[in-house]
């Protein structure tokens, strides 16, 4: 049986393993990042499906590693940065997703949407600003979105035309959830500036 010796510094050591958990299921998300490109590279229609369910998965552990890291009050600058790391390599996977098999006005901008997500994000953490809630619901709900979009479209779209039509509507309307958020965060700025 695995036991804990208490410290006298009032149980820094059991912080320590609680911090592991929540970055773990963060950490899932490179592991994920890896698989998923090495199996879309292979080009081959079962590896599609698994990359769609790795992508399932890993948008899971996207929605999870935050709440757990709340709930059992292990929330770190680590894992704040470090989720918004990981984040990136989805969108990475995603962007390619999209690009390859999506309808190109509805990719392009999504592309250019979360290249403006990300050029806001490098500027908070250079300037070490708050910048007011950001990510805000709005770009959450746009995240998990697209993100199941790439899911449809890798496990379901080559089985029916109706599947990378459904692809194509998530995706659509995570963008106009995406231009809701930023309309938002602007809204935001302006208001708090």
């Amino acid at each position: 049986m695995f036991r804990i010796k208490k410290d006298p510094k009032g149980g820094e050591r059991m912080r320590s393993l609680k911090i592991l958990i929540p970055n773990c299921l963060t950490g899932f998300r490179i592991v994920a990042f890896g698989l998923m490109i090495w199996l879309i590279l292979s080009n081959s229609l079962r590896n599609y499906q698994i990359a769609g369910i790795i992508m399932l998965f890993a948008l899971l552990t996207d929605l999870f590693d935050g709440f757990v890291a709340r709930k059992i009050r292990a929330v770190t600058r680590f894992g704040y940065y470090f989720d918004h790391i990981t984040d990136f390599l989805l969108v990475i996977v995603m962007m390619y997703v999209a690009l390859a098999h999506l309808n190109y006005v509805l990719t392009i901008s999504f592309i250019v949407l979360e290249i403006g997500v990300i050029i806001i994000s490098v500027i908070k953490l250079v300037i070490k600003a708050n910048l007011f809630r950001w990510p805000n619901i709005w770009g959450r709900a746009s995240f998990g979105f697209a993100g199941a979009s790439i899911c449809v479209m890798l496990v379901l779209g080559y089985l029916h035309w109706f599947f990378i039509f459904c692809a194509n509507l998530l995706l659509g309307i995570s963008i106009i959830l995406r231009l809701i958020s930023l309309g938002v965060w602007f809204r935001e700025v302006r208001t708090n500036a």
